[in-house]
């Protein structure tokens, strides 16, 4: 995930600066949220100073401020305002900040979320990534982040806040099935789809027959994460003409645990692989099955006589957890 990092900042009209002034003591006056809170004095000062001339000083605040943890909730709402600073880097503290303050700055995600379209390419990056710390549900926020995910620049980061959103973001899968051709995003797409859950099986499903050898190693790599019911298509994976989807698939089943005891015939017929490490996690696989592999236990006597010596001890730790010895 990306840290802070501080920029030369731009300056602010001494116009601009004061108008923000006035708006943001307005809100510390008259917003009930802050009247009703009990804001200690250094939250309190660092409030204020969201609004000083010196853009250095308003930055350094909205820093401060998401280093208080839950003593600045009383303050996300001036935060909020903020957000409109002329300076980028100013704007690029408060989201981090709101970030660093989680859920409990939840909603401030329909604004933080315009930050998606701001000019400044290190905003809209960091603006991705508050919104995965957030974790907005918001219509609106998941609409933002479904158009940024087409953003050269900081498209990973919408990508990335999708996932954590998961299940409410199952309007997304569209978007990032296809982000799944474009390299850079790849990797992301396919975990944030499997964050999505069931939703996204269909989609993974689907890439799993893609020409494209990466997609399917990357779908293959998540796979696992939707439990069982992404068996049928882990053991087509294992199937595959690339060793690496297939070594990936077993890893996957594996993660299963018992839950994999379905893929034990396939797992069977995959110890005979031409590839040895394929067969080294499929080993492996049929260890974490455990008892319910049993019927494995041929194949897996078999490799243990495999010249490959990294097979034949996986082999053999797979019968000692199978037969229930340690």
């Amino acid at each position: 995930m990306r840290l802070y990092k501080r920029y030369h900042p731009a300056s602010l009209t001494l116009e601009s600066t004061a108008m923000l002034r006035l708006v943001t003591i307005g809100i510390l006056i008259c917003s009930p949220v802050l009247a009703a809170a009990q804001l200690s004095a250094e939250t309190e000062k660092k409030v204020r100073e969201l609004t000083a001339s010196d853009p250095k000083v308003r930055e350094q605040a909205a820093l401060a401020l998401g280093n208080m943890g839950k003593d600045a909730e009383p303050a996300v709402p001036a935060m909020v305002k903020a957000l409109g600073d002329e300076s980028a880097d100013v704007r690029e503290a408060l989201l981090y900040a709101l970030g660093k303050l989680g859920p409990i700055a939840r909603k401030a995600g329909p604004d933080v979320a315009k930050l998606l379209k701001d000019k400044s390419t290190a905003v809209r990056k960091m603006a991705g990534q508050a919104l995965a710390e957030i974790g907005s549900t918001d219509a609106d926020v998941v609409d933002a982040l479904i158009a940024a995910v087409k953003d050269q620049e900081a498209g990973v980061y919408a990508i990335n806040a999708l996932g954590r959103i998961g299940p409410d973001a199952a309007k997304a899968v569209p978007a990032l099935a296809a982000a799944l051709e474009t390299s850079g995003l790849r990797g992301q797409a396919a975990l944030a789809l499997a964050k999505i859950g069931p939703k996204a099986l269909p989609a993974l499903s689907k890439a799993l027959k893609s020409n494209n050898v990466d997609i399917r190693i990357d779908v293959a790599v998540v796979l696992g994460r939707l439990g069982k019911d992404a068996l049928p298509d882990l053991e087509v994976a294992l199937a595959d003409n690339d060793a690496n989807v297939r070594l990936n698939a077993a890893n996957s089943i594996g993660d299963l645990g018992p839950d994999a005891k379905g893929a034990v015939p396939a797992l069977s017929k995959a110890l005979k692989d031409k590839d040895a490490d394929v067969k080294l996690r499929v080993a492996r696989a049929l260890g974490r099955i455990g008892p319910d592999a049993k019927e494995a236990l041929p194949a897996l006597k078999a490799a243990a006589e495999e010249d490959n010596l990294d097979v034949r001890e996986a082999a053999l730790q797979a019968i000692r957890l199978i037969e229930g010895k340690k």
